[in-house]
């Protein structure tokens, strides 16, 4: 036998038909035929003569056994590389078809498959799979269905098949209809493999039936070998049952009846010895079934023949048993004789029959028992299921009942089995009796639940609730859902009757437990929050049962907000449970209960503060307020007073945010002597002024410790106190500080101390540089004294020092035992260090997401706006894991709430200026001075005092002031460098204002923009609407270069008052007002950053602003470059959670820190491997909001207008960008 694959050339056309030639005369096939007539047929420029296909069916390969598969590939994708150049998709079956003829006789025909059609193929440098390519593979399926309805039809080449089954008393329609339904892109992919193999076979039968005569033996080794081993090729689950089960009894028909009449169907079934052999592949999967039930008893003779484990294998569908029931029958009854396993599925007269002989003599403890009563159960009368019941189950409380009463009507009888015994009896009556008195709706879905997806039907509710007030216990056990309640199939009302009927822990439980999740959703929240608070109130030991210990999960927790005092005990309970159970995520933990109100919940209830041993008492203290402190404060001095080193953070923090009348209404001062040191130290880092005269009644206090006292003389310095007979080091010189260096002389740690350290502190002295950084690794915060000490440092070398000190922190890869280091950042780190850490956030975030969290968190405590300006760029960019960017909000907030702020309200004033005023950047170089100011252009122009401009700071000259010039230096490459990325930033910024539609009060957007030296440049450059309360435009504004504003007419325009501003989106101009901005910014040489006339306008259609979903882009084909491209300018992401899979389905956007999210859905994308021209099928846009903690998709209609618009050119884009 000729090895094709070694033999034949495949490097090219003229190489590969040459060696065709040669192979055809060695086997002496087409003797005496011109094989030119070959090469003509292939290039498709005359059929093949029929004496070629004779003589090419003649010699078809053939060998014994079974052998088709899908997985291994037998093509060369060399050949197919210059066969499927230039050709159009539609056109790849058609060329495969005359590759699959040429090579009948040198290939295998359980190989031909993989020469009708590649999976890939490899070109131009790169592999292409083409079944990746939707376009493509919908091309293959038309072509497989335009020869499908020629087999159907009888036309062309296909007439002899379409005879072929005819003459076989098939139906030839079948393929045609089942690939007609196959109109989906997922269910085209996993059945292609399937019908790929049937249109080779049915190629092989077609060019079979050319010549004169074929023989049974033929056929039967020919549909052997289309018998696949062990898979189930020919499987077409996913496509509609009716369809697939007729093409799989029918598709081979005529072989199968050729088989039977040949020795080989003997040698199946005596080599059949498991459900896995060839025969069974035949019986279940290709239609052997129906052709031996056409004489039944050969199914009873099949039967007894095969191995018991091959029996097993056999399977009795539903279609065969309505199709046969007789022949059906007989195979369920030899596997029973034989001890095999049945389906015990059948459904006709004679198998109820002989089921309910089965069920009278079978053991109850047998499978076939139980499958047997399901089978009897869901089919008899109901007479005489009333009957069955009653005989073997009702009054037998311990008897398996392995049924349900799915498909019963008749409530009378259901109700008649509430009184039974036997507990499964009665649960299954009394749910199908539930699912009775709701009625499903088109929209239903048994996943997702919805609004409306149920009615209630008023027979069945009477029906329920009379039983309900009879078996409350059952019904509340079996029938609560809080998802039938969300779809409107249920009340509360009912819930609370089973509630008031019932004392049973597990009913009252499942009772709280639906009411829990139902609180989850928002529509439900207000009906059923009442419910779920008395029965709190009643058992409050249950609820605390259920949420604390088996059902605790955030979204229940959250969805307490809005509880009534009455719930505050059960706010407490949870947070212990909480804090204590997980300490990785305390934070969030607080953040959580913050929102519920845990502080107000402890205020109200003192008692159950003090009745919680210390542990968590100590966990509380976050969640404690004013209210709190005064309420608990007996519990609270207890706390202080412990020597538990962990308290005194918590504890610290919590007095600090107290008020001076807070601490005194309390009592904590004077307290006991152990509590009082933790009390000092807060009240030092209080910002409340009143503090300072409670500051220094106890500042001689001996609890003090060497942090409380220095903390403590900053309060007081900052109060006015004098310091001079309270601070031993007041006043000190060098010289005085070096002498107390030498008289402390501390320790320092052997490598602390480095070449780095001692240049820098090299004006100290290294025996005061040491003792800096002795005091700076015992304490927490930079201590007042070794801010005395840096102090005798120059402004540049203290930034110099916290810089140094963030960079070894970095290099210990944020060790814990570095921390120290940190503590001069807070106090004069500045751009260099905040972009230090930003960089430390990035390069962190994936493998050390723990210390990433940390640096971004201290990234905000740096000095000025710059710092937090980073921390929000990072936070709002949405590539950061949640641990990270939960710290940055923690951070961020914490320092609004510094400055008196919502986090809001600190967001919106983070932009950094880089020193800069009215006049541009000042930098002091000592005799005199230079100015930096912004050219139109945004590059930096240097002025010196006689007013000569300059790209750059000039070089030193003789008489300047080094540390001054040190600093202007240092000021100048931190303007120049992070300008633009600021500017570019702050741009994107309003450009989200404009596409969400933000609004700022007249006199915010004044000091934001107006008055502010970067802000300003960018507002220049952007047309502004000024509104009044009700959102209506009462002008048109350009900020100018006089820090006023101007109108269209270029008229000096003042903000009303009670005005709000937002940037002009196009929707609000009409063609005429577009067009003359668009020439005012051309004739002031203006670019908006914001593409604010470039952005298109896209109407709404009255049907798009009921929908919740866009389906603009719905099913387009894009490539993945395109998609990939317009998604990332648009500032989307991949989706986060794949479940650790290998591909995601979709895109989102978070917009406005989070409160907006739109999603876009696809087909999958493989992570770790990008092919640009990969096809991408499209889905649908959906916009969701933030409510509470959860994202909720909202009606178009409800969306602001500018965000409207935004995702519908968003989508429109991606609809045209189809290919």
């Amino acid at each position: 036998m000729i090895n094709a694959y070694a033999a034949l050339n495949f490097n090219n056309e003229q190489a590969f038909f040459d060696s065709l030639q040669r192979l055809y005369a060695e086997a002496q096939i087409g003797q005496g035929l011109d094989f030119a007539a070959v090469l003509a047929y292939w290039r498709r420029e005359a059929p093949l003569p029929a004496a070629w296909r004779q003589a090419l069916a003649e010699r078809v390969h053939l060998v014994a056994g079974t052998g088709a598969d899908d997985k291994q590939q037998r093509s060369p994708s060399s050949l197919f590389g210059w066969v499927c150049k230039g050709l159009e998709p539609q056109q790849v079956l058609a060329t495969g078809e005359r590759l699959v003829v040429l090579l009948t006789p040198l290939v295998d025909v359980a190989d031909l498959v993989y020469w009708l059609m590649p999976t890939f193929i490899y070109a131009d440098g790169k592999t292409i799979w083409f079944q990746q390519d939707r376009r493509w593979l919908a091309a293959q399926f038309q072509a497989l269905q335009a020869a499908a309805d020629a087999i159907a039809q009888g036309t062309g080449d296909w007439l002899p098949v379409h005879r072929w089954y005819v003459g076989a008393g098939v139906q030839p329609q079948a393929l045609s209809a089942l690939l007609r339904s196959a109109d989906d892109y997922y269910v085209q992919s996993d059945t292609f493999a399937g019908f790929l193999h049937v249109h080779t076979l049915l190629l092989v039968v077609r060019e079979q039936l050319q010549r004169l005569e074929v023989s049974n033996q033929v056929w039967s080794q020919l549909l052997l070998r289309f018998t696949p081993t062990g898979a189930r090729l020919y499987d077409w689950r996913g496509l509609e049952s009716e369809l697939s089960d007729a093409l799989s009894r029918q598709f081979v028909v005529p072989l199968l009846r050729a088989l039977l009449a040949c020795e080989a169907f003997t040698q199946l079934v005596s080599e059949a010895q498991d459900y896995k052999a060839p025969l069974n592949t035949l019986f279940n999967d290709m239609g052997l079934s129906y052709v031996l039930a056409e004489e039944p008893e050969r199914i009873r003779t099949l039967a007894k023949q095969l191995a018991g484990g091959s029996v097993v294998g056999l399977r009795v569908s539903t279609d065969f048993g309505s199709r046969c029931p007789a022949a059906a029958l007989e195979l369920e009854q030899v596997k029973h004789a034989r001890q095999s396993h049945m389906e015990v599925s059948l459904s006709s007269p004679q198998a109820l029959q002989w089921y309910r002989q089965l069920f009278a003599t079978e053991f109850e403890q047998n499978p076939t028992y139980k499958s047997v009563l399901k089978q009897l159960v869901n089919h008899i009368p109901d007479d005489e299921l009333e009957t069955l019941i009653k005989a073997h189950f009702f009054d037998d409380a311990d008897a398996e009942f392995p049924a349900h009463f799915r498909f019963r009507k008749n409530r009378d009888l259901l109700v008649g089995f509430l009184d039974a015994k036997n507990t499964e009896v009665r649960e299954c009556a009394a749910y199908q009796l539930w699912t009775l008195a709701g009625v499903q709706q088109p929209s239903w879905h048994h996943i997702y639940p919805g609004p409306g997806q149920l009615t209630i039907d008023p027979q069945g509710w009477d029906v329920v609730m009379a039983a309900c007030a009879k078996y409350p216990d059952l019904f509340a056990q079996h029938s609560v859902s809080c998802e039938d309640l969300l779809r409107g199939g249920d009340r509360p009302e009912r819930w609370q009757m089973l509630w008031d009927a019932t004392a049973e822990e597990a009913s009252r439980t499942t009772l709280i437990a639906n009411a829990c999740r139902a609180l989850t959703y928002p529509s439900l929240h207000a009906q059923v929050m009442p419910y779920l608070a008395n029965w709190y109130e009643q058992a409050p030991e249950l609820v605390e049962q259920h949420l604390g210990d088996g059902g605790y999960s955030n979204d229940k927790v959250d969805a307490l907000a809005g509880c009534p005092p009455s719930m505050w005990p059960l706010v407490i309970h949870l947070a212990v449970i909480k804090l204590e159970a997980e300490p990785a995520a305390r934070r969030g933990t607080i953040r959580r209960f913050q929102r519920l109100k845990a502080g107000d919940a402890l205020a109200a209830n003192p008692q159950l503060y003090a009745a919680l041993d210390s542990k968590k008492q100590t966990l509380l203290l976050p969640l404690l307020n004013s209210a709190g402190v005064v309420a608990c404060a007996d519990s609270l001095g207890k706390v202080l007073a412990s020597s538990n080193k962990a308290i005194r953070e918590p504890a610290v923090k919590l007095i600090a945010s107290c008020s001076a009348d807070i601490i005194q209404r309390s009592g904590l001062l004077p307290g006991a002597v152990k509590a009082r040191l933790s009390v000092l130290t807060g009240i030092a880092q209080s910002r409340d002024p009143l503090m300072a005269p409670l500051i220094a009644e106890y500042f001689a206090d001996a609890v003090h410790d060497e942090q409380s006292r220095g903390m403590s003389l900053d309060a007081l310095e900052k109060a006015g106190y004098p310091l001079a007979d309270l601070d031993p080091w007041f006043g000190l010189t060098l010289a005085g500080l070096q002498d107390q260096a030498h008289q402390l002389a501390l320790e320092l740690p052997e490598g602390v101390w480095s070449d780095e350290f001692a240049a820098l502190l090299q004006p100290l002295g290294e025996p005061l540089g040491r003792l800096l950084l002795a005091l700076m690794l015992k304490a927490h915060h930079l201590p007042r004294k070794a801010r005395q000490i840096l102090a005798l440092l120059s402004p540049a070398q203290r930034s110099e020092f916290a810089l140094v000190c963030i960079d070894r922190w970095i290099s210990e890869n944020g060790s814990n035992d570095h921390l120290w280091l940190l503590q001069p950042m807070r106090e004069y780190g500045d751009e260099r260090a905040a972009n230090a850490l930003a960089k430390a956030v990035q390069e962190w975030k994936k493998y050390r997401t723990q210390k990433s969290a940390l640096a971004i968190g201290y990234l905000c405590e740096l000095p000025g706006k710059y710092g937090c300006y980073l921390a929000r760029q990072q936070w709002e960019n949405g590539k950061l894991g949640n641990s990270i960017k939960a710290s940055a909000s923690t951070a961020l907030t914490a320092q609004a709430e510094l400055r008196g702020l919502s986090l809001e309200e600190f967001l919106e004033v983070l932009a950094p200026d880089f020193g800069m005023g009215p006049q541009g950047l000042l930098l002091d170089v000592g005799p005199y001075s230079y100015s930096v100011r912004v050219h139109s252009d945004l590059s930096l122009v240097v002025f010196d005092g006689a007013g000569k401009a300059s790209k750059n700071l000039p070089k030193a000259k003789p008489g300047e002031d080094a540390e001054k010039r040190v600093l202007a230096e240092n000021q100048f490459k931190a303007l120049s460098k992070n300008l633009k990325p600021v500017l570019k930033q702050q741009g994107q910024r309003l450009l989200r204002a404009m596409q969400l539609g933000h609004t700022w009060p007249g006199s915010t957007w004044q000091r934001l923009f107006l008055e502010h030296p970067l802000l300003n440049l960018l507002a220049q450059r952007v047309v502004w609407s000024v509104t009044d309360a009700n959102g209506q435009a009462l002008q048109r504004i350009r900020p100018d270069t006089s820090g006023g504003v101007q109108t269209l007419a270029d008229e000096a325009y003042v903000l009303p008052e009670d005005c709000n501003v937002q940037v002009t989106h196009p929707l609000e101009l009409d063609a005429a007002e577009r067009t003359a901005w668009a020439a005012h910014f051309a004739d002031y040489e203006v670019v908006s950053p914001i593409e604010q006339w470039s952005t298109p306008v896209q109407p709404a259609s009255s049907e798009e602003l009921q929908a919740s979903k866009i389906l603009r882009a719905n099913g387009k084909l894009l490539k993945r470059g395109t998609l990939s491209g317009l998604l990332e300018r648009w500032g989307y992401l991949q989706e986060k959670d794949t479940d650790g899979g290998s591909e995601f389905t979709s895109h989102y956007w978070s917009l406005d820190g989070d409160s907006w999210q739109v999603t876009v859905g696809h087909s999958p994308i493989q992570l770790g491997y990008f092919d640009a021209d990969q096809q991408i099928e499209v889905a649908d846009l959906v916009v969701y909001r933030k409510v509470g903690e959860a994202l909720q998709s909202q009606c178009l209609g409800d969306l602001p207008p500018a965000l409207l618009n935004t995702v519908l050119v968003q989508a429109q884009t991606l609809a045209e960008a189809g290919v």
